[in-house]
């Protein structure tokens, strides 16, 4: 029982009525005072009965303006175990730092800074899952915003509890107004951990600035999106770190040079992506029909031609009453009749079958990653699925360069560290955002070499893309890549550590989805 509630009832116990009365009196005079408080310090009332509230049990502390640390190791409850009465009501609470997608450990995070007063201590040992995933974006919004992030710990060899299921980091944060210049330490642990905090040589620190942080996190409007705190600052291998130190005035942000977009999604890709067999049997319309590109299997090309798909995209933009004479309707109703119409997806839909088809992107790369990888020069003007990520350069010109650095050792590199590598059978997943934040080198550095990028193009378009193993081992393969190493100065022993860490992010990833028993 909290400490004045707990001495009126004992006083009351021990019948010393008066003093009972005493400090009830003196309790009464807090709450009310607590009225003004929460005010003025915009602590949350908790109106649910047995729940602790804080700002009541610990008055002398707010009244102080709250504590001088807070250390907690947070519950790992994910999002959807989250009660959905509870998730909305902590939604409207920690707006700032929440998403839909958010698991409860970041509410935690933002209600330990409140209750902190200025200037004081916020330890966490907690999921490091916020660091990489796409919810923690806002969450590092919050925390570059409303305080400074003074350093995060990360264990490569070891977990900090071995019964929990999660990996776990540890976070000191400083309640205070932000600035620019505020160091950031990224602390990666190369042994166990007291012998990596006792010896400087079995663990390495980067430092950034907050202003760094937020640049490498902001779209080209300087909003902050997120970045991967886990991958690029904590585990990537410290060849990354030349890499962008030599290349400090060389590399710019992908994002910069082409626009990265998802693949069209339509909430029901098998009948949108139809089927050549299907197109006939139908005898849908040429006017409806796209050349289309669902799977990423069996598509894996330098050069994605006409003569290599087997689906159409079916892209109907007018109403049914246009169609009668049309023999897409029938196709159309074969949809509805299967209750594709019926789906969630198309529930806001009155017309759920219209698609208007997107300015077609020169370039095209797969979400998931496995053992090969490879960016396709979309030479079939094909409508490519959300199984892919599209490109839409700025100067078609360029195509040619851009399908050059996309397809270097370097991006696959760095989509290593940037990717999740939570799907199933090991398979990296890249989004949009990741591949706008590959630092790439500037396209006036290649010009030079134009005219042997389109070589190598001619070349390898006539193939399919091998592993990774058989790729590194292709001299054609090689040559692209000494193309993007020689632009940005990098040595022999330099270009070596690349592939060997490159090698060694996908084996390990591989290797670690053998493992993984249900």
């Amino acid at each position: 029982m909290p400490p004045l509630r707990e001495k009126v009832a004992r006083l009351v116990k021990e019948g010393n009525k008066g003093q009972a009365e005493k400090f009830q009196k003196q309790l009464d005079q807090l709450l009310a005072h607590i009225e003004k408080l929460r005010s003025a310090s915009q602590v949350e009332n908790y109106d649910t009965g047995s729940i602790f509230d804080w700002s009541v049990e610990f008055a002398e502390v707010f009244e102080d303006g709250g504590f001088d640390i807070v250390l907690a190791n947070p519950p790992y409850v994910q999002q959807e175990e989250i009660d959905k009465d509870v998730k909305k009501r902590l939604l409207e609470l920690y707006s700032e730092a929440m998403t839909g997608k958010s698991d409860l450990f970041v509410a935690f995070y933002a209600r330990g800074l409140q209750l902190l007063k200025d200037g004081g201590t916020h330890v966490f040992v907690c999921s490091n899952s916020w660091l990489d995933v796409k919810y923690g974006g806002k969450l590092q919004s919050y925390l570059l915003n409303n305080s400074h992030v003074a350093a995060i710990y990360d264990s490569a060899i070891e977990r900090q509890f071995a019964s929990a299921d999660i990996n776990t980091i540890i976070s000191f944060i400083y309640k205070k107004e932000p600035d620019d210049d505020d160091i950031t330490q990224f602390v990666s642990l190369r042994a166990p951990f007291l012998e990596a905090l006792a010896d400087a040589t079995k663990r390495r620190v980067l430092t950034k600035t907050s202003a760094e942080i937020w640049e490498n996190g902001s779209d080209l409007n300087n909003e902050y999106e997120g970045d991967k705190w886990g991958g690029r600052y904590l585990r990537a291998p410290d060849i990354y770190f030349t890499i962008l130190e030599k290349g400090r005035d060389k590399l710019v942000p992908l994002g910069s040079v082409v626009t990265v977009n998802e693949g069209r999604p339509t909430g029901a890709n098998d009948f949108f992506y139809v089927q050549h067999a299907i197109a006939e049997e139908f005898q849908i319309e040429d006017e409806f029909l796209y050349p289309g590109l669902m799977k990423t299997r069996g598509f894996n090309r330098f050069d994605i031609r006409s003569d290599h798909l087997d689906r159409y995209f079916l892209s109907v933009d007018c109403p049914k009453h246009e169609l009668k004479q049309k023999k897409v309707l029938d196709y159309i109703d074969k949809g509805e009749s299967d209750g594709l119409n019926d789906r969630k997806t198309f529930a806001k839909k009155t017309e759920w079958y219209r698609f208007r088809v997107r300015a077609i992107a020169e370039l095209v790369s797969p979400c998931g990653i496995g053992s090969t990888f490879f960016c396709a020069r979309n030479t079939a003007s094909a409508v490519a699925s959300n199984s892919y990520t599209e490109f839409r350069v700025n100067d078609e010109g360029d195509t040619i360069l851009l399908w050059g650095i996309l397809n270097s050792v370097l991006v696959w590199f760095q989509l290593e560290i940037l990717g999740r590598s939570s799907l199933g059978g090991g398979m990296l997943k890249v989004d949009p955002i990741e591949y706008r934040s590959l630092r790439v080198p500037e396209l006036t550095l290649l010009e030079p070499k134009r005219n042997r990028i389109e070589e190598i193009f001619e070349i390898l378009k006539e193939r399919t893309v091998g592993s990774l193993n058989q790729e590194v081992s292709s001299s054609d393969r090689r040559e692209l890549d000494n193309i993007i190493f020689d632009a940005l100065g990098l040595t022999t022993g330099e270009r070596d550590a690349v592939y060997e860490a490159v090698i060694g992010l996908v084996s390990k990833r591989l290797q670690r989805a053998q493992t993984v028993t249900n």
